[in-house]
């Protein structure tokens, strides 16, 4: 398992999609610098300062409300 895809990004909070969860990192500065689907591998450039990851995909569009509001 690993990072499948970027659904959204900024300096602040990006938001990826796993395999069967969503993950926020949340920080300054960061930068998408490279992402492998194949290995399932990213790697984020800045000031790193959590991490959460929603277990349940299915209901992921009232979960992204939540995390963008």
């Amino acid at each position: 398992g690993g990072v499948r895809d970027v659904e959204s990004f900024s300096p602040e909070k990006i938001l990826l999609i796993t395999d069967g969860s969503l993950l926020t990192v949340t920080g300054r500065g960061m930068k998408v610098k490279k992402l492998s689907t194949e290995s399932g591998e990213i790697f984020i450039e800045g000031e790193i300062n959590g991490c959460v990851y929603s277990a349940n995909r299915g209901d992921k569009e009232s979960f992204l409300r939540r995390v963008l509001k």
